[in-house]
């Protein structure tokens, strides 16, 4: 007689279902504005440059700079600095000179997660500091997307 009673209590478990709750609605973040140029009414440009294995650095494009006295960001690895200790201090030394994290290796971060660019940005961070007595110009990690020409 007990089975009745405990086979109608499954049954009617089986049966109930929790009320339906809307799902909470996430709200999107907001990505930063991308910036392709700015005021095409001002003569400004900026000058960028890369040191890196891959493409390494022109002394003598440092040396008309500073000749000329013309401010520029320089985005440097971490792998570059290591091996460039004297470079990256002459850089540093410059008042109107930016520098840049541009990641410790250079790798594709778009096949990367997040644990190994977290490390890629910190640990060139933490030698640019130690270098150059100064934190990088960028908060944010500075994502190099590889130009591939058509052909």
């Amino acid at each position: 007689m007990l089975l009745l009673p405990i086979a109608f209590a499954a049954l009617l478990l089986l049966a109930w279902s929790p009320p339906n709750r809307p799902a909470p609605v996430q709200k999107p973040t907001p990505s930063p504005p991308l910036i392709i140029h700015g005021s095409r009414m001002l003569p400004e440009v900026a000058l960028t440059f890369d040191a890196c294995p891959a493409v390494g650095y022109d002394a003598a494009i440092v040396h008309v700079l500073t000749e000329t006295q013309i401010p520029a960001t320089f985005f440097l690895s971490g792998r570059w600095m290591q091996g460039h200790i004297t470079a990256t201090k002459t850089l540093a030394s410059v008042s109107y000179f930016e520098l840049g994290e541009h990641s410790w290796s250079h790798p594709d971060f778009s096949r990367l997660g997040l644990v190994r660019m977290d490390d890629e940005i910190t640990r060139t961070e933490k030698l640019l500091t130690q270098l150059s007595g100064r934190r990088g110009t960028s908060s944010a990690p500075i994502l190099h997307l590889r130009y591939r020409p058509k052909r």
